[in-house]
């Protein structure tokens, strides 16, 4: 990674986690940690489901050619993604518990959703990236927007929503928060292993997006800031 791009980054960073507790000293933005009748239990679940799509993502990119244009591997993440997020669908649905157990309680959506735009503009403004969109998006980085939304959607909703509120009701908010992040950085391992030169970086840069999309996510009570943050701050990248 440039110089410049990983000054660019922690800016943006700096910036994220600034305005995440300024919001978090308004009253209206404490939120109480969501409990489990059988934590530890919710907590083993939760690991064994992550080992599975683990396996799943390491059998999918080693049999699966890489396409060769960004937007084609984003579709191919997606991919990976969306049927990642099918076992703890099933397991919301067998076990009849919430979809707020996920990260999606209703109550919280209007909150959250602001927050996630305040962050999204900045994150556009610290990037540089304002006057790329007021002359214009190509069908290229729109398409991207697309695979990028659905892919934080889907991601967000596992990582932030379904696992860290298991594992922190289980380990406690703390641990919780550290082993998730670790898990989404793994989550980054079986995409990037074809790139070795580029791994330190992606997966540098992983854990430390993961740690604040975790911290929004246990300040917020909610997955929708993370996915709007993470959705225009992996846009970015693609603006020209």
């Amino acid at each position: 990674m440039e110089l410049n791009q990983f000054l660019l980054y922690l800016s943006e960073w700096l910036g994220v986690i600034a305005v995440i507790w300024m919001a978090s000293l308004r009253k209206s933005f404490k939120v109480k940690p969501l409990g489990f009748v059988y934590p530890r239990r919710e907590g083993l679940v939760s690991l064994g489901l992550f080992a599975l799509i683990m396996a799943f993502a390491f059998y999918y990119y080693s049999s699966m050619a890489k396409p060769a244009d960004p937007v084609g591997l984003l579709w191919q993440r997606m991919t990976v993604a969306g049927i990642s997020a099918l076992p703890f669908i099933l397991a919301l649905l067998i076990r009849g518990q919430p979809l707020r157990s996920a990260g999606w309680d209703r109550a919280l959506l209007g909150p959250s959703f602001r927050i996630g735009l305040a962050l999204a503009f900045l994150t556009i403004f610290l990037r540089g990236k304002i006057y790329s969109l007021i002359d214009g998006v190509t069908q290229v980085e729109i398409n991207a927007l697309l695979a990028l939304a659905v892919i934080s959607l889907l991601e967000e909703s596992i990582f932030r929503g379904y696992l860290q509120l298991r594992l922190s009701s289980w380990l406690g908010v703390r641990w919780g928060w550290l082993l998730t992040t670790l898990l989404f950085v793994l989550w980054q391992v079986p995409f990037v292993v074809a790139y070795p030169a580029k791994m330190p970086v992606i997966l540098g840069v992983a854990a430390a997006q993961g740690l604040i999309l975790g911290w929004l996510a246990l300040k917020s009570g909610s997955v929708v800031a993370g996915i709007i943050y993470r959705t225009l701050s992996a846009w970015a990248g693609f603006l020209s």
